[in-house]
């Protein structure tokens, strides 16, 4: 697949300073704020939102409690900046000096908070076009996004670039229905026709879904047709709020025929993992991924201007991109940080599991009024305290019962898993003197309807007269060798006659 690369020249980082900020943990004993990470994100983010043009940043990686801030030197001194601080209630350093780590980091973490919800990220470097991406069942316009600080450690006035590597992809999320989660049709039934509150799957059944936006996944416990009272958000409105400012999507405006999946996720080296609760637009049963062969160059480019729209300044300098580098000599930061994250994954999904939740009032922040959003890795709403959900005499609301019968009733269960000879183009399997090479199974199909299918893993074979003969096709035919060498045998002696 071709690459498309872009250029985009910045303020060399002797130019700039480094601040890290930490929130005060006074702050999380509030009832606004139910753990140290989301109170994180929320005033990183909150930081750069209203400090747009002139800051980026990102969180610390390995830590819930700290993040980083990188300004110009000049504007380092502005009173506004200051004043911001002691407004948001940080506790900060002083200039640092901006490493290529740190750099690179908040770029790309400044990158992916303002370009949602118009390229919403999936996954680790997955970009999907369009804010109703989580309702499209169609195929997605999406683009793969990394990125490379280009400096020069010569100069030290030299101004540095970012080289922006796109791959455009066409996407498709597959929306995960109760027909596919192999139940007994009774209880879907029942369920769906207002006979039982709940589904309780439990652990011994492991269905295993695919959340987003991480795609991590977890192991399904509950199905509700409410918000359960074990989840920290009560409304419909708080968890819409919860997952604009944390992750940049839209979720629809009302919950008509929505249903809410209680999901367990194991943590490493601990007996009991936890919970989390997630609408059922955000649970997926797979994601397909292809190359996009067709406009490629027109997606990149419209992604491309978008940022430059949404972000026409960053650090106080315009943005334009170039197709080709403005360095005639210059150094790629080595290549691990070319995929570094604000926060470290594993580290996030640790944090992230521990915490509760955070409820944000319309008080503590600007952001429902703005734009921008807020996006992070982690995955949200965590049963509270980490106790299991309350599964008796859960309520739902009958107005939404029909819509919900509607989705996944109508529609027929669809089989989104690809078949083997489905899943690649007609062209990949080659023909030979009447013989099809199947390129998935790596076996050897006769066009002949009436033979049978010869697979060259299996190191021997039958004939029709069911004697166990060396499969000449096999790969593996050199472990029976002493089979091979009792054949060579044979056939000596039948010449020797």
């Amino acid at each position: 697949m071709e690459e498309i690369i872009f250029y985009i020249p910045i303020e060399g980082r002797h130019n700039l300073c480094c601040i890290i900020c930490d929130i005060n943990p006074d702050e999380v004993a509030d009832t606004a704020a139910k753990s140290f990470f989301h109170w994180q994100t929320l005033k990183c983010r909150l930081l750069v939102n209203l400090m747009q043009d002139s800051v980026i940043g990102s969180p610390m990686k390995g830590t819930d409690h700290s993040f980083y801030i990188i300004t110009t030197k000049n504007f380092y001194q502005n009173s506004s900046l200051v004043d911001m601080f002691k407004r948001l209630n940080l506790m900060v350093s002083g200039p640092l000096e901006v490493t290529s780590e740190a750099y690179i980091s908040c770029i790309k973490y400044t990158f992916e908070f303002v370009l949602a919800p118009k390229w919403n990220r999936v996954t680790r470097q997955l970009f999907i076009k369009g804010r109703e991406f989580l309702t499209n069942i169609d195929m997605n316009p999406a683009i793969k996004m990394f990125l490379s600080l280009v400096t020069n450690t010569n100069l030290e006035n030299e101004d540095d670039e970012i080289m922006v590597k796109l791959l455009p992809y066409n996407v498709k999320l597959f929306p995960l229905k109760l027909k596919d989660l192999g139940l007994p049709n009774s209880i879907v039934d029942d369920f769906l026709n207002n006979s039982t509150e709940m589904i309780n799957v439990g652990q011994s059944n492991a269905i295993r879904v695919s959340v987003l936006p991480s795609m991590r996944k977890g192991r399904l416990i509950t199905i509700y047709k409410r918000i359960p009272d074990s989840c920290p958000f009560k409304t419909w409105t708080e968890l819409r709020r919860h997952w604009k400012n944390m992750y940049g999507y839209r979720l629809p405006e009302t919950d008509e025929g929505i249903l809410f999946y209680e999901i367990y996720f194991p943590i490493a080296g601990v007996r009991l993992g936890n919970y989390f609760v997630y609408p059922d637009i955000c649970v997926k049963e797979e994601i397909t991924q292809l190359p996009c062969k067709i406009n490629s160059m027109a997606i990149a480019d419209k992604f491309m201007k978008n940022l430059i729209e949404i972000m026409p300044k960053m650090c106080s300098r315009e943005l334009i991109f170039n197709k080709k580098s403005l360095k005639d000599t210059a150094m790629i930061v080595p290549r691990e940080l070319e995929n570094t994250t604000a926060i470290n994954e594993t580290s996030t999904a640790k944090n992230s599991e521990k915490s509760d939740q955070l409820l944000v009032n319309n008080n503590d922040s600007k952001l429902d009024d703005c734009n921008r959003q807020l996006t992070t890795l982690m995955s949200p709403t965590s049963s509270l305290m980490g106790k299991r959900a309350n599964t008796t005499n859960i309520g739902y609301n009958l107005d939404n019962l029909k819509k919900i019968k509607k989705i996944h009733e109508s529609q027929p269960s669809m089989n989104h898993h690809l078949s083997l000879t489905n899943r690649f183009h007609p062209k990949q399997i080659t023909k030979t003197s009447g013989i099809i090479h199947d390129p998935v199974t790596k076996s050897v199909i006769s066009n002949s309807s009436n033979q049978k299918r010869v697979n060259i893993f299996s190191p021997v074979t039958r004939t029709l007269n069911n004697q166990i003969q060396l499969n000449k096709c096999s790969i593996f035919q050199g472990i029976f060798s002493p089979l091979a060498n009792q054949e060579n045998v044979i056939n000596q002696q039948q010449v020797k006659k």
